[in-house]
């Protein structure tokens, strides 16, 4: 019964010492602050310690999340180039599919033209348009051979010799 009684009062003795410990912990804080106060006058204190303590917890969060903050930024950056590759990409394909029909519609003409001329081997304007349609076609040395052709067979060809001064400017 002793030892129970010795340790029950030692378990007081234990609560009652944090508690003194604990409300001597609070006093020195509140001399603290009443210190502190003393410094500076209340009015420059809010101007002078609010902004700094903003900042230092930015620069808190800046240094305890640099990896993530860094890491963010790279993905954020390969989203957006992804992104306007992507954009890109599809203007460049449709670009490609117009040229592709322009090109398919330029050929059909071609051929239809060579056709004609085979069957009239004097019609100057077949030749004129074969040289235009294969200009256009970016076919330079062709165009002018079939110019050279129209112009042979009409050497008054006032369209014909524009169209030939066109072609030795490029």
């Amino acid at each position: 019964m002793k030892k129970q009684n010795l340790k029950k009062s030692a378990n007081k003795n234990k609560f009652y010492r944090k508690e003194v410990v604990f409300e001597a912990k609070k006093e020195v804080k509140k001399q603290v602050k009443e210190a502190k106060k003393k410094e500076f006058p209340s009015i420059y204190r809010f101007i002078t310690e609010e902004p700094l303590q903003s900042l230092i917890v930015i620069k808190r969060f800046f240094v305890l999340n640099w990896k993530m903050i860094t890491f963010s930024a790279v993905a954020s950056f390969f989203i957006v180039l992804t992104a306007l590759t992507i954009i890109d990409f599809k203007k460049n394909l449709e670009e490609y599919n117009k040229r592709a029909v322009k090109y398919e519609k330029l050929a059909g003409e071609i051929s239809y033209w060579k056709s004609v001329v085979s069957k009239y081997k004097d019609y100057r304007d077949g030749y004129f348009r074969l040289a235009l349609l294969e200009h256009q076609l970016n076919n330079d040395a062709q165009a002018q051979e079939y110019l050279n052709k129209a112009l042979k067979l009409d050497p008054n060809f006032e369209e014909g010799r524009k169209f030939q001064e066109l072609l030795n400017k490029d």
